[in-house]
């Protein structure tokens, strides 16, 4: 699809849906939701003026991957100020818990699934590795800038969950 006029497409798309898990419009005899008015909605996003008005205007949830904590801030508060119906704060982060070896593991990692290298995509993603305290002070900034639901993303080859689960999860816990 082309990249123009995608988001509208995405938005048409959302109000079908919504339509229908209404009981009105064209598929109104479709299976009802298992939800009244069906599933929350969510857009992962960046921070772009026509985004955030998508954002706030028709979704549930914004979930953006922004690399910079002070930009989240200015978007979820613009979120907020044209929001017409309630808007969940997310974060889309990736992390590695690897300590001096994380930057290396990130960098493989975003290598293989993005072909691109970690000095690129910090700049495009919200992205940290290091040790449990580095990661648990970086996410704790986009919290108090407003974000109530982070998913997490394991920045590497070989790592598994665990010591996300282990290690941060809890400690997330207690400053939420």
């Amino acid at each position: 699809m082309p990249f123009s006029g995608r988001g509208a497409r995405l938005d048409k798309t959302v109000t079908l849906w919504r339509e229908t898990w209404n009981g009105q419009g064209e598929f109104a005899d479709a299976l009802p939701p298992a939800r009244q008015g069906g599933p929350p909605v969510w857009l992962a996003s960046g921070d772009a003026t026509k985004v955030i008005e998508r954002g706030a205007a028709t979704y549930d949830g914004w979930l953006p991957y922004l690399p910079d904590v002070n930009a989240y801030a200015r978007a979820w508060d613009r979120i907020r100020a044209q929001a017409v119906r309630e808007v969940a704060p997310a974060l889309y982060a990736t992390v590695n818990l690897s300590g001096a070896r994380a930057d290396d593991e990130l960098d493989e990692y975003l290598r293989a699934y993005y072909s691109q290298p970690l000095d690129v995509m910090r700049y495009v993603q919200a992205i940290r590795g290091g040790s449990v305290a580095e990661c648990l002070d970086w996410l704790a900034r986009y919290v108090e800038a407003g974000a109530l639901h982070l998913i997490l993303r394991i920045g590497s080859l070989t790592a598994g969950p665990e010591s996300v689960a282990e290690q941060l999860l809890p400690a997330l816990k207690e400053i939420g």
